[in-house]
């Protein structure tokens, strides 16, 4: 099933939580993920700056960062954070398992 753009907000994880409570974690775990990114990019929501506010699994501040290095391109923009969010996700995930393997011995 294709969703709707209107629609996509409504299967989000973080529906419903403040805004500073949201962690990169849960964007990683949820179905509109993308979705979430895209609009974040395409309509740079951010509140009053807030420099922590999570969208699609990255900060605003990256997602700007980000904005402005691929020169304002939309497709770029998202593409790059989708790289970086991949990035983040893996560095994270081997943290946890180096962290797993010193607490073993």
């Amino acid at each position: 099933m294709k969703l709707q753009l209107e629609d996509w907000l409504h299967h989000a994880l973080c529906k419903g939580l403040k805004v500073e409570t949201i962690k990169k974690e849960l964007c990683w775990e949820c179905p509109v993920q993308f979705e979430c990114l895209w609009m974040a990019l395409k309509k740079d929501d951010r509140i009053s700056d807030h420099p922590m506010f999570m969208r699609g699994g990255l900060t605003a501040g990256k997602r700007e960062e980000i904005w402005f290095f691929k020169n304002r391109d939309l497709k770029d923009s998202f593409d790059m954070c989708v790289v970086e969010i991949a990035r983040s996700r893996h560095a994270s995930e081997r943290k946890q398992k180096v962290s797993r393997i010193r607490k073993s011995y």
